[in-house]
C-alpha cells in the first residue's frame, strides 16, 4: 500500500498458479477482501457472496469435496444491530469488532452464520 495523490494504491502479487490463491491464509485473504469491498465482506472458505446496495446479500456454500456446513463471519461498516435471514426470519446478533487497517483503527459489526452446502441464504443487515 502506498499513497497516490489523495488516495491509496495497493499492489497484490498473484501466484502464477491460480490454484495457489486458495492457500492464502484466512487473515491475509480478509485484508484483501476489506480492500476491494465497499461496506460488506465475509470471512470463510468455499462460498460465494453477492451483496446489494440496500445491505442485503445472497450467500451460497459450494458443494464440493468436503461437504460440511461452513462457519462464515459477515462484516459491515454500516450501522446495524443484527443480521436477518429474509426467508426464514432467523436473526443473528451483531457484535462490534475492530481491526487495524494501516495505521487506522476501523470498527465493524460482525455476525456469525452457518452455511449449509448447496443452499442459498438471503440475509440483510438491519438496525433496531
Amino acid at each position: 500500500m502506498s499513497t497516490y495523490g489523495s488516495g491509496r494504491i495497493y499492489i497484490v502479487a498473484i501466484p502464477d498458479n491460480y490454484a495457489d490463491i486458495y492457500r492464502i491464509p484466512r487473515g491475509a485473504a480478509d485484508v484483501l477482501k476489506r480492500i476491494v469491498s465497499t461496506d460488506v465482506y465475509a470471512s470463510g472458505r468455499d462460498f460465494s457472496l453477492f451483496a446489494y446496495d440496500d445491505g442485503s446479500m445472497i450467500l451460497y456454500r459450494y458443494v464440493k469435496g468436503d461437504v460440511r456446513p461452513a462457519h462464515i463471519k459477515l462484516y459491515t461498516g454500516n450501522e446495524a444491530d443484527k443480521l436477518v435471514d429474509m426467508v426464514t426470519g432467523e436473526e443473528f446478533e451483531a457484535f462490534t469488532a475492530g481491526v487495524w487497517e494501516g495505521f487506522e483503527y476501523q470498527e465493524y459489526k460482525v455476525a456469525d452464520v452457518i452455511l449449509e452446502p448447496g443452499i442459498f441464504r438471503k440475509l440483510k443487515w438491519v438496525k433496531g
